[in-house]
């Protein structure tokens, strides 16, 4: 904008030097054809009246003339000038203040942005969130019901939204890495706690509900709204190195508690393990907001081999999710914390 006023400047400079150009251009012009016609009078009076005595008072009053006629110009082009002067003067004022209006004009461009982009914008808070223990899960409903889900793991949040526009497609995605490799367990969100959300996947509403992939929403200004999902993956689509060869049982399917079990059976060292969560509203993509993130000693973790050696019992000792997560691990270094992208641009 600062470039436009300084280009109107320079043009209006340009157009009254041009101005004052062809005003003297005038003023010369008009200067030499006095001085044409005079040099012509005096001549005729000389060749007319030779020898009068006249003729050079003559010739004297016409230079005269002249001279105050140059005079005059001189006078009247140092007006126009000074004038011209005082216009770019009053131009260059009026320039710099449409410059700060323009300039006004942009900051209050810019607080509209802003309102419009904070009316378009959520503010998520996580009240509380817990994993369901795989024990409770289970002794809801029976293994034959739907042995798929059986050791599948649910999570519970209370989500509030403090801002001014809805957040909708809630995701939450449990992260492990452990021996150089990484798995992830994405699941949407449903507005319901997670008793219902069991009890809708051990119904005939089971293969719509998983092949869903939208998540819940909520509207501005919602607190403390429970939303929950169920967490597993097929047993094919974790590392390898991970699984063990055999003791798969029946089970074609596992949740984090028992990836980790198998983890722990065939990695020595640490795990990375965390979950977060990603949204949209109408800003774009959110997240990801991360819930709890720790790291782990697998020497700390119970594994299937334990189990079936009976140094544990798994009815009573298996670990879950919170455990892990609360008491087991220690919060994770920002430096191992995976910078993640959205599931849509991966």
């Amino acid at each position: 904008m600062g470039q436009d006023s300084d280009s109107l400047l320079r043009s209006d400079h340009v157009e009254s030097i041009t101005v004052l150009g062809g005003l003297l251009y005038t003023a010369a012009l008009f200067l030499a054809i006095l001085i044409i016609i005079g040099i012509i009078i005096l001549d005729t009076f000389q060749n007319t009246i030779p020898n009068n005595p006249n003729t050079e008072l003559i010739g004297i009053f016409i230079n005269g003339i002249l001279t105050v006629g140059l005079l005059y110009l001189y006078y009247r082009s140092a007006k126009t000038q000074k004038s011209q002067e005082e216009s770019l003067s009053e131009q260059a004022k009026a320039l710099n203040s449409q410059s700060e209006t323009l300039s006004i004009q942009k900051d209050i461009l810019a607080e509209q942005r802003d309102l419009s982009e904070y009316a378009q914008q959520s503010i998520i808070s996580i009240d509380d969130f817990t994993f369901v223990p795989l024990s409770e899960s289970q002794g809801r409903h029976e293994f034959t019901e739907n042995p798929h889900l059986y050791y599948s793991e649910f999570v519970e949040l209370e989500i509030s939204n403090y801002g001014e526009a809805p957040a909708h497609d809630f995701h939450i995605e449990f992260y492990i890495h452990a021996d150089d490799e990484d798995f992830q367990f994405l699941s949407p969100l449903f507005r319901e706690n997670w008793g219902d959300t069991s009890d809708k996947l051990y119904s005939e509403k089971a293969t719509p509900v998983l092949l869903n992939r939208e998540g819940a929403g909520i509207t501005s200004s919602d607190e403390k709204r429970t939303m929950s999902a169920t967490l597993l993956s097929p047993i094919e689509d974790v590392p390898s190195s991970w699984l063990s060869a055999d003791g798969f049982g029946v089970y074609k399917f596992l949740g984090p508690s028992g990836v980790l079990e198998h983890v722990t059976d065939n990695v020595d060292g640490n795990v990375i393990i965390g979950t977060h969560l990603w949204f949209e509203d109408g800003t774009g993509t959110k997240g990801p907001k991360y819930l709890r993130w720790v790291e782990v000693s697998t020497e700390d973790l119970i594994g299937r081999d334990d189990y079936l050696s009976d140094d544990y019992d798994m009815e009573d000792d298996r670990l879950d999710l919170n455990q892990i997560l609360h008491d087991i691990g220690t919060t994770a270094d920002d430096d191992d914390i995976p910078d993640l992208q959205h599931p849509a641009e991966r």
